[in-house]
């Protein structure tokens, strides 16, 4: 965790770690059971400066960077994923896009409440699979848009405001997606409890249901011009921090099966000493640390602008994959105790899948990668 942390973001994390021992562990698989993210624990992140880490100083943020925020997220998976998500989200989704893309008045407006904790956004990317109808699509009217259609917010959705992405009719002439901050009790969108989820449980989602929405110009973020080169650069700042919930989960998966191998005895000694136990906790080790070293590479890079898309693609499919060992391994080695709900490795195992779904599909990292190894002669 000494990746490039002065003192002050090392301190930070050593706090984290608190936290997480002392109050995340302990309560981690009953939030799970009853999905909810008591107001408490999101009200005690606030109070830490969680929620504000790479908002500026100027709205009252920490005004730290990509490599900070990834430290804060991996150790907060490390005990819970659902936790460590909500906090990326906020931080790498709803911040990063108003930062980002929105004007002076809409930066006013909702930063100094993001990082207060006293206004909780939800981002709504993926298209909702609800008999809501098509993908959100925004058609302009007059000075504004009509938005109609549904997105999945999958944390945020009990919040204040949303971030929202919709594609654009086809004879707009407009950017293919555009990005608006919608406040909560607007006319026309309501919410809809999302499909029971795999992972994340605790996680507050809903589908967003617009129903002919019609907002203005000062919802829509990026209105200046063209967005499209800045949400690939926010999409692959979330690719980052999401591959850096996946080590976390990698971390803790793979620290609960080392204590069990070597509490849990057959034959008169610890499993620990069985090859085979052995071969399983070397190979999820493996892949962690390799996945580890890419995040914050990639996390490092980003705090420099020197970000690509290869090194964000790379780091997020690694870490997925590593998570998905990881947790594999784990429930295995835990053997029938890995299928039940009193260990957390069947939570690792679900958030992990989860993970590996929700930072958007492996296929399109898949591609960035590939197109920069087919038309680049270096990495």
């Amino acid at each position: 965790m000494d990746f490039d942390l002065d003192a002050d973001q090392q301190m930070l994390c050593e706090t984290v770690r608190r936290f997480v021992a002392d109050k995340v562990m302990p309560q981690a698989r009953i939030w799970d059971r009853e999905e909810r993210l008591p107001a408490a624990v999101l009200h005690e992140c606030a109070e830490m400066g969680l929620l504000g880490i790479q908002i500026a100083a100027e709205w009252d943020g920490a005004g730290l960077g990509a490599v900070a925020l990834a430290a804060v997220v991996e150790t907060l998976a490390r005990g819970d994923a659902a936790l460590a998500f909500a906090v990326m989200s906020h931080n790498a989704q709803v911040a990063g896009h108003i930062g980002g893309l929105g004007s002076p008045a809409q930066k006013e407006r909702y930063l100094q409440r993001l990082a207060a904790g006293t206004g909780r956004g939800g981002f709504a990317e993926l298209e909702a699979s609800s008999p809501a109808g098509a993908d959100l699509v925004a058609t302009p009217e007059g000075r504004g848009w009509r938005l109609h259609g549904a997105k999945t917010c999958l944390a945020g959705a009990a919040g204040d405001f949303f971030v929202v992405l919709a594609k654009t009719a086809a004879a707009s002439g407009a950017p293919g997606v555009l990005a608006f901050v919608i406040d909560a009790g607007t006319p026309g969108l309501t919410l809809r409890p999302a499909q029971d989820k795999l992972g994340f449980r605790a996680c507050d989602a809903a589908v967003l249901v617009f129903d002919r929405v019609l907002v203005g110009e000062a919802e829509r973020l990026g209105g200046d011009g063209r967005v499209d080169a800045s949400m690939q650069e926010l999409q692959q700042g979330a690719w980052v921090q999401g591959a850096a919930l996946a080590v976390g989960i990698a971390h803790g998966a793979l620290e609960a099966a080392r204590r069990y191998a070597l509490e849990r005895k057959q034959f008169g000694k610890p499993i620990a000493e069985l090859q085979a136990i052995q071969w399983k906790l070397a190979d999820a080790a493996t892949a962690r640390d390799a996945a580890e070293r890419l995040v914050y590479r990639a996390a490092w890079l980003q705090d420099r602008g020197l970000l690509t898309g290869y090194t964000a693609a790379t780091a997020r499919l690694c870490a997925a994959r590593a998570a998905m060992l990881a947790a594999d391994e784990a429930v295995q080695i835990f053997g029938g105790y890995g299928y039940t709900a009193e260990f957390p490795v069947e939570r690792f195992y679900r958030d992990a899948k989860s993970c590996a779904l929700v930072l958007g599909p492996a296929e399109a990292a898949r591609a960035v990668a590939a197109s920069h190894v087919l038309h680049q002669a270096q990495p």
